[in-house]
């Protein structure tokens, strides 16, 4: 029966690959992160970028937003404040704060 065989338990990452950030390091990376920067400021400017640089973008937006919660810096759902966390966000993207 397929079903029968399932792969190996979840195999430890090895230690080279990335070290296990704090939710704040890791927050603060994404945040200084150049790529995002200079791909956002496009977004800003009326550019469409590429299928990969879009689906690249919204995975560390995303990120950001689960560490945001994690951390306790996440909003409610009240629209206003959403638009307001996201221009802060921008802000602090660019390193305006």
């Amino acid at each position: 029966d397929a079903q029968e065989t399932r792969p190996q338990k979840h195999q430890p990452q090895p230690k080279s690959e990335k070290p296990m950030l704090s939710p704040q390091e890791e927050l603060d990376m994404l945040e200084n992160d150049e790529r995002l920067d200079a791909l956002l400021e496009r977004l800003e400017e009326g550019e469409t970028l590429s299928a990969e640089d879009q689906a690249w973008v919204d995975s560390r937006l995303d990120r950001i937003d689960e560490l945001m919660q994690q951390l306790g810096l996440s909003y409610d759902d009240d629209e206003d404040e959403e638009e307001e966390q996201q221009e802060d966000m921008m802000r602090l993207l660019k390193g305006g704060n």
